[in-house]
């Protein structure tokens, strides 16, 4: 219900495994003390994913997972930047489909094109992940070190998807596991 947003202060907030319809209020987005969102095995649970979870900047998990309402959904655009104390995200068995964001590439960086510890890339450029990471420190999601998504219905390239992973400076654990990559 909206009224989350009244509760400015809450740090916690678990509804695992009820009975709750509908989709996830963006009065979220009001909840600036929020640490912790777990909010999976909600069946009737529906999208779209709210964007205004990307203005949660003490936000360090974000559990949805099994919520298959969200099938078709992607991962906004939103959640880029501001989620700065996030660790971890699981969207495992959501439905999401498509790939990771175009947003995690942060265009405004740029980017060195060499042949040292590289892959090449489908368009024949070369990218050049150490030295990336050396001269330009994350600022998307620079805190995340495990992302799930894990049976859901994504379908980018694994090239491209890893390449937009790897702009994610401190991920440790990255699950992929039954999708439908390429």
């Amino acid at each position: 219900p909206s009224e989350i947003g009244n509760l400015t202060m809450l740090e916690y907030l678990y509804v695992d495994s009820n009975d709750l319809s509908g989709s996830i209020p963006p009065q979220l987005g009001f909840l600036a003390s929020l640490r912790y969102l777990s909010a999976h095995s909600l069946p009737a649970l529906q999208g779209p994913l709210p964007t205004e979870i990307g203005v949660l900047s003490a936000l360090e998990v974000i559990d949805l997972h099994d919520n298959l309402g969200f099938g078709g959904e992607t991962i906004p655009s939103e959640w880029s930047y501001n989620l700065t104390a996030l660790v971890k995200m699981d969207l495992s068995g959501i439905g999401l489909s498509g790939g990771l964001p175009e947003a995690w590439l942060d265009r405004d960086l740029d980017y060195p094109w060499t042949t040292r510890y590289t892959a090449t890339l489908t368009n024949g450029m070369v990218f050049d992940y150490k030295e990336e990471a050396r001269m330009n420190p994350n600022r998307v999601l620079p805190s995340l070190r495990e992302l799930d998504l894990s049976n859901n219905n994504l379908n980018q390239s694994a090239g491209e998807l890893l390449r937009r992973a790897s702009t994610l400076q401190r991920l440790a654990i990255l699950e992929l596991s039954n999708n439908r990559l390429q």
